[in-house]
């Protein structure tokens, strides 16, 4: 028998398959934009997030004195803005850095850290004012913490109104710290207020914390600007009431 011949198997390809893929569609590529983007704004936030948690978590302490070392509780979730240890150790050792008794005044008082660590370095009393109530809790927690509770009095009220009840109170501090939480000028004018209401005793200090765009004068009352020094974007401008020094009987 012949043997048979196969015929040669002709594969036809499509011409669909031939062609490249199709070109993703402008529809496809704006829903890969915008998932990137949500994405891109997702780490973002969850990086801003993490360092909210971290700002909130750093501890304050008392930097020396008799309280040295303490852990103090920071008052988180309020228009505060703690001073921290490093400006506040400056502060400290330009005004300072002990004192030999003394009343202090703390007009915002946030967390207490500033009248409590002058309390810690000799100061006798201090009063605190502050109006928010998270930070008011804040600041008997770290009094109690201090064992200050005899030593401070705490005014739940607005500075201004409590500059008025002080005044007519008619009792002179030796050292006032003025910390606002917004930059206002209006609200360091109560520093004037009280110095020309004969409350910085002489000798006295005026501590005052704020941004560089406030502008601060030379002088509250009789109390002439000394010193100002800066931390990249906080300022500290320190007043002393030098009247009557050096003046003699006779």
């Amino acid at each position: 028998m012949k043997a048979r011949c196969r015929r040669p198997v002709l594969v036809r390809i499509s011409s669909q398959s031939s062609k490249m893929s199709p070109s993703p569609s402008p529809s496809s590529i704006n829903r890969c934009v915008f998932i990137r983007v949500l994405l891109s704004l997702l780490i973002l936030s969850y990086g801003r997030a993490g360092k909210s948690v971290k700002q909130e978590g750093e501890k304050m302490r008392i930097i020396s004195g008799e309280r040295r070392g303490l852990q103090l509780k920071s008052a988180s979730g309020t228009d505060t803005r703690p001073t921290s240890d490093k400006v506040k150790e400056s502060v400290f050792n330009m005004i300072g850095p002990y004192f030999d008794g003394g009343r202090v005044l703390d007009l915002f008082g946030g967390s207490g850290g500033l009248a409590l660590e002058a309390l810690s370095r000799g100061m006798d009393r201090a009063v605190l004012i502050e109006k928010d109530r998270r930070a008011q809790a804040a600041i008997l927690e770290n009094v109690a913490k201090c064992r200050y509770d005899d030593r401070v009095e705490l005014i739940r009220a607005d500075a201004r109104q409590a500059v008025r009840r002080i005044i007519a109170k008619g009792e002179p501090f030796d050292l006032l710290f003025l910390d606002p939480p917004y930059a206002r000028d209006t609200y360091y004018k109560l520093a004037g207020e009280l110095a020309e209401a004969g409350l910085i005793a002489r000798g006295g200090t005026i501590v005052c914390e704020h941004d560089r765009s406030v502008s601060l004068p030379d002088s509250f009352g009789e109390s002439i600007k000394e010193k100002e020094s800066v931390y990249g974007g906080t300022v500290i401008t320190i007043y002393r009431n030098a009247a009557g020094e050096g003046e003699t009987n006779g």
